[in-house]
């Protein structure tokens, strides 16, 4: 499945390198597919588009499914494929928000103390979620929504975020020439 810059989420067929299907927004205005993700079941496909939010359809029917309006940048499924992860926010005070994928109803608010989120990531047993501003990252637990901790290094402009399969470990680069593991 590849995203285009032109709003198209295209679903490929890897042996033959032919298109299967094209997926569409189900309104204008999409001017970009930032991301796209499949689903652990492998028939659902999530896009997050540029001025559309995030969007759900079935692989096998084109149909879509529910669509989100949060204007986020990145999201994770979760390896159950019941629960969503988006944030990377536009503007300064936008949480990350866990949401149901059947529903898109919001089941947690991660809103980041010190400033927007600029990197997300999920542990790939879905226990643990990573968001980080430009100085601080944060560790959030994905059941409760709760803040499990603060990093408590200050960097200078981190540039990415990475977390262990069972989230018990974490890495923080940094542009400012450093590197955080807890």
């Amino acid at each position: 499945v590849t995203a285009g810059a032109d709003g198209s989420v295209v679903i490929w067929c890897a042996r033959s390198g032919r298109v299967i299907r094209t997926l569409h927004w189900g309104r204008d205005g999409v001017v970009a597919a930032l991301q796209v993700e499949v689903f652990p079941d492998g028939d659902r496909v999530i896009g997050l588009g540029l001025g559309h939010g995030a969007v759900i359809w079935s692989a096998s029917s084109g149909r879509l499914l529910h669509g989100t309006w949060w204007h986020h940048r990145a999201m994770r499924v979760f390896s159950q494929g019941d629960r969503v992860v988006s944030g990377l926010s536009w503007f300064w005070d936008e949480p990350a928000i866990i949401w149901h994928a059947d529903t898109g109803r919001t089941l947690h608010l991660l809103t980041q103390p010190r400033d927007s989120i600029r990197h997300l990531e999920l542990s790939l047993c879905g226990a643990k979620v990573v968001t980080a501003g430009a100085r601080s990252a944060y560790v959030w637990d994905a059941a409760s929504g709760a803040l499990d901790a603060e990093l408590a290094r200050r960097m200078d402009w981190i540039s990415g975020v990475a977390i262990s399969q069972g989230g018990s470990q974490v890495a923080v680069g940094s542009l400012g020439g450093g590197a955080l593991g807890v």
